[in-house]
């Protein structure tokens, strides 16, 4: 099975884990080889005006981005591109 169908065919359950976290809204996109292969929204971006969530709905994603951050630091590290000791700095010259 295709990754596309894969996921498509997982639909129902992501949104009822959606409705089940009591998550008005989210985005799903899949990227495989650099493609995407399934992108949707579901729920609401805005339940008082009952916008619907599409593929493009600009979401908070609040703390999670720590967590996103740490795991990219770490591929950053086993690929030896940089080090945890590392100053940002030096890493990211734009943000001094």
């Amino acid at each position: 099975m295709r990754i596309q169908e894969l996921v498509e065919s997982k639909s129902d359950l992501i949104d009822e884990l959606r409705r089940a976290g009591n998550t008005p809204g989210l985005s799903v996109c899949v990227i495989c080889n650099g493609e995407i292969v399934f992108q949707r929204g579901y729920g609401h971006a805005d339940i008082q005006n009952h916008v619907a969530a599409t593929d493009s709905t600009v979401l908070p994603v609040a703390s999670i981005t720590k967590g996103f951050t740490a795991a990219a630091c770490g591929i950053l590290v086993a690929d030896g591109k940089l080090s945890w000791s590392t100053y940002l700095v030096l890493a990211l010259t734009s943000f001094g």
